[in-house]
């Protein structure tokens, strides 16, 4: 058997602590997406609308806007806003059936802008994101503990 030179002994691995820097991380910018995802998918005027506009009943809107008492017309979903001259809004709820003209709300004499807001496409994004959004992280968890357990 030939001699091997004298070496020293191996020592065995020193034990290293994980790093949870990254992990910390990790949260922190989980957190600030999470965020800002709420910011831009917020439907419009979600927190606007609960607390700036009152509400007065469809036939009291409909003749304040007779009476050129107000500077604009928003219709969003089910609802009409309307904005005076001193900035103040307002809003009523639209009946199901009906759509703007039938409640005389179309007068070319009027000069008062009327405009109809859709959401539709922040809806979209939002069932996108609730429905994909739970499935792809669920899916980086498995692929994140597959790579711990091969270290």
């Amino acid at each position: 058997m030939p001699q091997l030179p004298d070496q020293p002994p191996q020592r065995p691995p020193q034990f290293q602590p994980p790093n949870h820097k990254n992990n910390f991380l990790y949260v922190i910018i989980f957190a600030l997406l999470l965020t800002v995802a709420y910011y831009i998918f917020n439907p419009q005027g979600a927190t606007k609308d609960a607390n700036k506009a009152t509400e007065i009943p469809i036939s009291q809107l409909a003749t304040e806007y007779k009476n050129s008492k107000y500077t604009k017309i928003e219709l969003k979903k089910d609802k009409i806003y309307a904005t005076d001259k001193n900035s103040k809004e307002v809003f009523a709820v639209k009946p199901e059936e009906e759509n703007l003209k039938d409640l005389g709300f179309y007068d070319p004499k009027i000069t008062t802008e009327i405009k109809a807001v859709s959401n539709e496409a922040a809806a979209f994004w939002m069932n996108v994101i609730s429905g994909w959004l739970p499935i792809i992280l669920f899916i980086a968890l498995i692929v994140f503990m597959a790579k711990q357990l091969g270290k």
